[in-house]
């Protein structure tokens, strides 16, 4: 039995490499269509948005940008300007005050393209009601653990996204860079992929109430070898549902890219005869001064 077994895998083998062949297939190249991306705040005195064509799955080559692109804005389904182009794919309108619970669109058409449309809103800014620190030892490392409270309205879904920020100077120069966050809070549901080390979470465990939420810090974000103080953005943005799935989605997506045994993400998209994203956040900070790590602790200014 063993021998017909060894005989068996043997012709298996034999046949897959003998009826090698190379396939010469057509792949469709589908319909070109126009991509939007732009995170916009009522923060910000300016939107800009990043306009280019979608390529075909197996084309490697670098995005196409649309410079000839027309993009509008409208505010509340009225007009309100056209954006100018500025390079690299990026058009811009300055001097504009966006404001939460208004509804903005963007509509771009360029030349052989179908138009496309996105809508979004700048949900209100929550609170940061407090941050307390402490130096502590957690996951067999130095961390600094930071306590933020916030208060969650219980009348609509809210949607957050959890950074932080370090800011240190010498003489020689200043430096800004995110800090790297982890936390074990039951309500965290992802870690943004993009570089900026935050977190996203929804509301659906903490709806309407007070909560403080718990997450960690590595130590180097406090580090100062000048002597001056290091000063960490605390920021809690409250991001629309649509800017929630992007960041989920997206994050999920480059996390399975390079995995060949991960299930594919799609990444979520709210254009309209397009792809991107076009979404609204609106922001709270609290900053807080440190001296610097020491081995016997951190000790703010």
């Amino acid at each position: 039995m063993k021998k017909l077994k060894y005989i068996i895998v043997s012709l298996t083998v034999f046949i897959f490499i003998s009826c090698e062949k190379t396939l010469d297939m057509d792949i469709p190249d589908g319909e070109h269509k126009i991509v939007i991306n732009s995170l916009f705040s009522d923060a910000d005195s300016s939107i800009l948005v990043h306009v280019s064509k979608s390529l075909h799955v197996l084309d490697k080559s670098d995005q196409l940008n649309l410079p000839g692109a027309k993009v509008k804005l409208y505010e509340n389904n009225s007009f309100v300007a056209s954006l100018d182009s500025i390079g690299d794919g990026l058009f811009s309108l300055e001097s504009i005050v966006m404001e939460h619970g208004r509804k903005y669109e963007i509509e771009v058409s360029c030349q052989g393209l179908t138009t496309a449309r996105a809508s979004n809103t700048i949900p209100q800014k929550i609170a940061i009601e407090s941050i307390d620190t402490l130096s502590v030892t957690r996951y067999q490392s130095n961390l600094i653990e930071c306590r933020m409270k916030i208060n969650d309205p219980g009348s609509v879904k809210n949607f957050y996204i959890v950074r932080a920020m370090s800011f240190s100077f010498d003489e020689y120069d200043e430096y800004e860079y995110p800090a790297s966050l982890i936390s074990d809070d039951p309500v965290v549901e992802e870690y943004l992929e993009w570089g900026d080390n935050g977190f996203v979470f929804s509301d659906e465990l903490i709806n309407g109430k007070n909560y403080e939420l718990i997450f960690y810090m590595d130590k180097w974000a406090v580090s100062s070898w000048s002597g001056n103080p290091v000063f960490i953005t605390f920021i809690l943005e409250s991001v629309s549902e649509e800017y929630y799935k992007y960041a989920i989605s997206y994050s999920r997506h480059q996390a399975s890219r390079n995995n060949p045994f991960a299930e594919p993400v799609q990444v979520f998209c709210n254009v309209e005869n397009g792809f991107g994203i076009f979404a609204g956040y609106s922001a709270d900070f609290k900053i807080i001064p440190f001296l610097g790590y020491t081995d016997d602790g951190i000790y703010m200014e």
